[in-house]
């Protein structure tokens, strides 16, 4: 199931970044990264679970806390990004990278940031060691910075 969920999230991601522009996409990658500090250093979290402290419930609690300080600091960034499309001759394949960096970046998040309530159903045992493991983790946070990059020394993102 999760192998369908990221195709076409990564799919509807690369087609909405390739016909409207880089702008969203490259402010949720760059607001992650303080969000996602902010969110690990907050001391008052397990006071703020309001949809439950079990099971499925727990991981719902602590998105909701996440995505209220991500859509702060996303707001913060949103302010300071230009409204770019993406050009150059590789554009499909420069929208494909922002798209698929940003779903990279939610699967870590989901693993590694949020307390794991088995979201994922990852079947195969591979996949499901490296994405779990501390190299499965920072390659995940490597791989939206190196897209970023990519992207931006074409010229205009």
């Amino acid at each position: 199931m999760i192998n369908l969920i990221v195709i076409i999230s990564i799919a509807v991601l690369t087609i909405l970044t390739y016909y409207k522009g880089s702008r969203i996409l490259l402010s949720s990658i760059i607001s992650f990264y303080p969000a996602s500090m902010i969110y690990l250093a907050l001391p008052i979290k397990e006071k703020m679970l309001f949809l439950g402290t079990k099971g499925e419930s727990l991981f719902y609690s602590h998105a909701l806390i996440f995505g209220i300080i991500f859509a702060v600091i996303f707001f913060v960034v949103v302010r300071i990004t230009h409204d770019h499309l993406v050009y150059g001759s590789g554009r499909w394949i420069n929208s494909f990278l922002i798209g698929g960096a940003f779903v990279v970046l939610l699967v870590a998040l989901s693993l590694h940031v949020l307390p794991t309530y088995n979201i994922f159903q990852i079947t195969n045992k591979d996949i499901k060691t490296f994405w779990l493991s501390d190299w499965g983790y920072v390659i995940s946070l490597f791989v939206p910075l190196i897209a970023i990059w990519r992207v931006a020394g074409r010229g205009r993102i």
